[in-house]
């Protein structure tokens, strides 16, 4: 029959994996719980061999209270799961005798290894605790008993054999007539271990003390053995009265701690290798990471200076027929100090405007590190402020729909403003830079159509972005009439260097860096999906406050 496991753990997909690995090694799985509970009441109808626990579970018993009960209750083998390796989480988890800890996520060779480790030392333990148990359960039959146990049992005085059982002659292959009346030194493989065994021996059973040691020891037949040597003096203040000693081959548990010594190193090594891997791979991470967040704001900067060339070009020009208006008013005479301070508060007026442009670049492009409170609205206000003259040049209009406040902004001016509703914690620039990535897709997304005829060069552009409160929530939803993502690219639009665009006409890593900014830094979510006329794409972000 298969040894049977039962796997506590709450999370579904991690337990399921774990199953099927436990399937292929050949053991048999009684079950899986998500809560201590529903763990107790498991073994209560079918009684596994070893439990596989999460320290961390959901419901009112958490993985070490659990594993307590169990212990005390059934004394089944715990193997503890945990993704915490706190020393004062291990110290806790020590009182309830574990056999082994895995760590998360859970690798199959430390897996099998450290399962097949708690097969052994579950047997031996269960042997010895059976042993033990009978002893003591049938006193009244003493001598029978004693006669009769599986471990060696003598009476000792002035170091000879004044009694023995039959268990301990068999042990050293003699029979009790050869051994009773012998001298003790015929177990030991040389004097100097006689001799440093009894004195040690004598000290502690003058002090009353059980006298207990693993020592080596020979046989009839010169063969050595390690044995459990555990002894106390009848009366400490007369030895001369003699001594009880119980002797246990542990020869084989010897053997087993051997195994285990190999398999914890082995245990060691691949820890070792799996640490040196995940590093390797941790640091590869980052790397391309940071060539990612550099590509990504390269990418951002040259649509912030398309934004800023169609934001200048307008008052660019009004100054320049400013400074032409100056020049003919100077040569036809009709300069005047009125003129003078027309002309001169429109060109300040169209400088301020300038100004304010750049100063709102120079804000997005400001690395911030910490996090702060921004209104959501507000946010993505100053992106569309940024984007309205690109916009308005390629016939695109926008609105943004308050649905807290059931209130539509057609226009820049009036949804740059702050909403106490939705306000979150986080990094403003990095979720701009979201807005920046979704807007000027979909403006891509309309242009692209155009060119392909799908649309008229005539037809109005449209861009729709909706938030909602939803209770711990803001959601965001931006809409297009862009055409929407093919189905078959539509799982694909988050990953690395995927794009649906042209050559040369994007680098795919604008959503990648939205979804890791989203997901990763602001704790939240983005889905891309279609709608009627185009795509939608949702984000979710959480109300975090200071």
């Amino acid at each position: 029959m298969n040894d049977k496991v039962l796997i506590v753990e709450d999370e579904a997909v991690l337990s399921m994996q774990i199953k099927y690995e436990l399937l292929q090694m050949g053991y048999s799985v009684t079950g899986i719980s998500d809560t201590g509970e529903k763990a107790l009441a498991s073994i209560a109808i079918e009684m596994p061999d070893i439990v596989l626990m999460d320290i961390t579970l959901k419901g009112k018993l958490n993985g070490i209270e659990t594993a307590d009960l169990i212990h005390k209750q059934h004394n089944i083998p715990i193997i503890y799961m945990t993704a915490h390796s706190e020393k004062g989480i291990i110290e806790m988890a020590k009182l309830t005798s574990p056999y082994g800890y895995l760590l998360k996520p859970v690798n199959i060779k430390e897996l099998q290894i450290t399962l097949d480790v708690t097969l052994y030392k579950s047997k031996i333990d269960k042997e010895k605790t059976e042993l033990t148990g009978r002893l003591l359960s049938m006193t009244h039959q003493q001598h029978i008993i004693l006669d009769n146990a599986s471990i060696g049992i003598s009476l000792i005085r002035e170091r000879k054999f004044i009694w023995l059982n039959s268990k301990l002659a068999e042990i050293f292959g003699f029979t009790r007539e050869d051994l009773e009346g012998q001298n003790t030194r015929i177990l030991y493989p040389s004097q100097e271990a006689y001799e440093e065994f009894g004195k040690e021996a004598y000290c502690k059973l003058a002090k009353g003390v059980v006298c207990s040691e693993e020592i080596e020891m020979v046989r009839r037949d010169g063969s050595k053995l390690w044995c459990k040597y555990s002894g106390k003096a009848i009366n400490s203040s007369d030895l001369s009265i003699g001594s009880i000693w119980i002797i246990e081959d542990i020869t084989y548990r010897k053997q087993i701690e051997e195994e285990l010594k190999r398999k914890n190193e082995q245990l060691e090594q691949i820890n070792k290798e799996l640490k040196e891997a995940a590093l390797k791979e941790y640091r590869q991470r980052l790397e391309k990471e940071e060539m990612l967040v550099q590509q990504s704001k390269m990418a951002a900067m040259g649509e912030m200076i398309r934004a800023i060339a169609h934001q200048w070009k307008q008052p660019l020009n009004i100054l320049g027929l400013i400074v032409q208006e100056i020049r003919d008013s100077y040569e036809y005479g009709e300069l005047d100090k009125t003129q003078i301070d027309t002309t001169v508060n429109e060109s300040l007026k169209q400088i301020h405007f300038m100004s304010n442009t750049i100063e709102d670049f120079q804000n997005f492009m400001k690395p911030d590190k910490e996090k702060q409170l921004f209104s959501v609205q507000k946010a993505v206000g100053e992106m569309f402020s940024l984007l309205s003259a690109q916009m308005k040049v390629n016939n695109i209009s926008y609105s943004f729909t308050c649905h807290i406040h059931n209130k539509t902004f057609p226009e820049t001016e009036e949804c740059d403003q702050e909403c106490e509703q939705c306000v979150i914690s986080s990094n403003k620039n990095e979720f701009k830079q979201v807005i920046l990535n979704l807007l000027t897709n979909s403006k891509d997304a309309i242009l692209d159509r155009r060119e392909k005829g799908l649309m008229k060069k005539t037809d109005e552009g449209n861009i729709m972005i909706d938030l909602y409160d939803d209770y711990d929530k803001i959601i965001i939803e931006q809409s297009d009439n862009g055409g929407g993502i093919p189905q078959e690219h539509i799982l694909k639009v988050f990953d690395t260097y995927f794009t649906t665009k042209g050559t040369g006409k994007g680098s795919g890593i604008g959503l990648y860096m939205s979804k890791v900014i989203i997901e990763q830094h602001m704790g939240g979510s983005i889905h891309a999906s279609n709608g009627e006329y185009g795509a939608v794409f949702t984000v979710k972000l959480p109300k975090r406050y200071f």
